[in-house]
């Protein structure tokens, strides 16, 4: 293998099998653009005339025609004793006889001292030393002479050889090698994965991880990376238009963070590539999702009116713009300052902190409260949760005690608990939570000092 190429294996199990099979035949067929070489393994036992192996065979056929014709290596396993002669080297396809099995136990046992090997597979050693000492020759043999016996087999060179021969392995190396190929085919591959890439690259999530492979394959080809960064940035406008569609509500805030987990990536890629202007781009894009939420809070926060009177707590499904209560908008002004303590968050976004806190002062607040009897409360046991009491969401209610003791409405036996139209998620790693998109940025800010 070239020194800055590498061989990934993805080993695929059971798309013939009931349930999960046809979530691998999907991960299959919609990854199979990004394949260089297919090994296909059919159990040699049952044949390849079972309706299970024929439909396996079709799906292989349908994307080789469709979607990206590859080398092709069929490896029919389980067959104890393979017969090489009967199979083409044309390709694709190859079809090998192997019993992988076997390969398995030779080419493991071949790596140990007869201590480690004391300590392999039983009932493995027990099926090849029948094989290779004979079954009334391996009866009459303890434990010890028995591992030894076989031990010897797999050390000596020659016999190993021969063993591994036997097993059609080699074959199957053989044809893998040819497929991989020299350094100069396994250029041309890198090449046509980039062009396969390309391609496919679209406006979805993961957008950036696909420009990032793009990168490193033009790094390989010696092409300039800046050209690639014109087909990111179109795909990444329709992506962005798409997330910024889909943040229609205050509970929805959390597609803003996909926009900026694909930016946190690209302009990663940027700064290790040295495109300057690409890299401030991308930033100056972060710094727009941060923003972006403001502007629902300058257009429909409420500054004087209190819209908590009368609200129907009882519906805890997310509320829309027009159902929040002033105290949620407050919260919203106080989730976005959470960073503002940092000199990141000041240097970004100093005018938009003025800003925020003073349009959150205009906000006129008229709480709207639940009382709950703590005597009540505490007598079924401190451990009771004071939302299941108030029938409402633990992000929605926020117990402290009064600062009157000798409230007429408020006894001192009594706690408040601000109740919230919106929820608010505890922490700032919460995407949810309206402070996150800054705590992303500030936090990839720094760590690129």
């Amino acid at each position: 293998m070239r020194d800055d190429a590498n061989l990934v294996v993805v080993d695929i199990p059971g798309i013939n099998e009931a349930g999960a099979g046809s979530k691998y035949r999907n991960f299959v067929a919609q990854k199979w653009h990004t394949f260089d070489v297919v090994v296909l393994v059919i159990d040699g036992k049952q044949g390849v005339n079972t309706e299970e192996q024929i439909k396996m065979l079709q799906f292989v056929k349908q994307n080789q025609e469709k979607r990206r014709e590859i080398p092709l290596i069929i490896l029919l396993n389980k067959v104890d004793d393979p017969d090489d002669g009967e199979h083409s080297g044309k390709f694709p396809p190859v079809l090998i006889l192997t019993s992988a099995m076997h390969a398995y136990f030779y080419r493991t046992a071949s790596l140990m001292n007869l201590d480690q090997f004391k300590k392999f597979d039983k009932d493995l050693i027990e099926m090849i030393g029948r094989e290779e000492v004979g079954k009334f020759k391996w009866k009459t043999l303890n434990q010890d002479e028995r591992y030894e016996a076989v031990h010897r087999v797999v050390s000596e060179d020659a016999q190993y050889k021969e063993r591994l021969e036997a097993t059609n392995f080699d074959k199957f190396l053989g044809a893998l090698r040819y497929a991989i190929g020299n350094e100069q085919d396994q250029m041309a591959t890198i090449k046509d994965q980039l062009s396969v890439a390309l391609k496919h690259l679209s406006p979805q999530r993961g957008l950036a991880n696909q420009f990032t492979s793009i990168y490193e394959k033009a790094e390989i080809l010696g092409m300039a990376s800046a050209r690639f960064c014109d087909i990111f940035w179109s795909n990444y406008e329709k992506f962005e238009q798409q997330t910024l569609a889909e943040f229609k509500c205050p509970t929805s805030v959390s597609v803003l963070a996909e926009a900026m987990n694909e930016l946190k990536v690209f302009c990663a890629v940027a700064r290790k590539a040295d495109l300057q202007e690409d890299q401030e781009k991308a930033l100056a894009r972060m710094r727009k999702l941060v923003r972006y939420p403001l502007l629902y809070i300058f257009e429909h926060a409420p500054r004087s009116e209190d819209m908590g009177a009368g609200v129907d707590f009882s519906d805890m499904s997310p509320p829309n713009w027009e159902d929040l209560i002033p105290y949620d908008w407050k919260m919203l002004c106080s989730s976005f300052l959470l960073m503002s303590y940092t000199k990141t968050f000041c240097g970004s976004f100093g005018r938009e902190k003025a800003l925020v806190e003073n349009y959150a002062n205009t906000i006129v607040v008229v709480t709207s409260y639940c009382g709950l009897d703590l005597d009540e409360y505490f007598s079924q046991g401190p451990a009771r949760d004071p939302c299941k009491v108030l029938n409402l969401d633990s992000d929605r209610v926020f117990p402290y005690k009064t600062k009157d003791q000798t409230s007429e409405q408020w006894p001192a036996n009594h706690s408040l608990f601000p109740v919230f139209r919106l929820p608010v998620p505890a922490t700032l790693t919460d995407p949810r939570h309206w402070g996150h998109l800054a705590l992303m940025y500030c936090e990839f800010l720094e760590s690129q000092e």
